[in-house]
């Protein structure tokens, strides 16, 4: 997360009145290569939209929220 902020990637913003806030979790993942030896890591920020209500919560769907590569 301090390398988030310290890109400037995001910013933080006040919840819109009436509206529920989606919650997200962290997908973490080893990449390994021929030899099964750690090639490099992958983490991913993916919002938990299951929570959702089309045309309630949303009006547009969009895909991946954050894919940051750790070498």
């Amino acid at each position: 997360m301090k390398e988030f902020v310290r890109q400037n990637l995001f910013s933080i913003v006040s919840r819109p009145t009436g509206h529920k806030v989606v919650g997200c979790k962290w997908v973490f993942k080893i990449q390994l290569d021929k030899n099964e030896q750690i090639e490099y890591y992958k983490v991913r920020l993916v919002a938990q939209g299951f929570l959702q209500i089309p045309r309630v919560d949303f009006n547009e769907i969009f895909a991946l929220v954050i894919h940051y590569q750790i070498l």
